[in-house]
């Protein structure tokens, strides 16, 4: 009788656990968190966003802190296939800095209901809101062999966007003292000329 009374329990264990795996595989298939995404480092300022099929009040909440909502209802004519319409993108702004350095989960609810969740790591500047810099960085090889990509700093953003790109270049500007800059599809000089053979587009 106990061994009978055991193995239930180990069954109804089992069960509970399947179905709670199962449930939020089942209301995710209607939705998906798409930024930011499980694993990903995030910093400066950012988005919140995904899409869901059919939704009511969408809020998010991060380490279980206050709630913020989301917008919901921008086009995503991927989702037209899965959803039968388009206007189900969901999205927010959020300042990435204000969660501190380290791992922290981002959940999404609707109607107070959580159906996705992700775990990110967030590296700041040691500041919410850095102001008063300025700053370049160049990439050799990126994002292929003989490419060179320059970053720079925007405070807006708090973060680093492509300022330049430039494709592998072979011969351009050897009597101008080599390839400086790449842009609008011209090659410059280091001389301050545009190079009159070197373009790209």
């Amino acid at each position: 009788m106990k061994t009978t009374r055991t193995l239930t329990c180990l069954l109804l264990a089992l069960a509970t656990l399947v179905l709670g795996f199962a449930v939020p595989q089942l209301a995710g298939a209607q939705a998906n968190l798409e930024n930011p995404a499980p694993g990903s480092f995030q910093s400066g300022i950012g988005i919140v966003s995904g899409w869901k099929c059919t939704a009511g009040a969408l809020t998010f909440t991060i380490d279980g802190g206050p709630s913020s909502p989301l917008s919901y209802g921008s086009s995503r004519g991927d989702t037209q296939n899965m959803c039968g319409d388009v206007n189900n993108g969901f999205i927010a702004e959020n300042n990435w800095n204000l969660a501190g350095d380290g791992q922290h989960t981002i959940r999404i609810y609707d109607d107070g209901v959580q159906f996705a969740q992700a775990t990110f790591t967030v590296t700041t500047l040691r500041t919410e809101y850095l102001t008063g810099v300025n700053g370049t960085c160049t990439l050799q090889n990126f994002p292929s062999t003989g490419d060179r990509v320059t970053v720079r700093w925007e405070e807006n953003l708090q973060n680093f966007v492509i300022e330049e790109a430039c494709p592998p270049l072979q011969g351009c500007c050897s009597h101008h003292e080599g390839v400086c800059s790449c842009r609008g599809g011209a090659v410059f000089c280091c001389d301050g000329t545009q190079s009159p053979t070197c373009g790209f587009e």
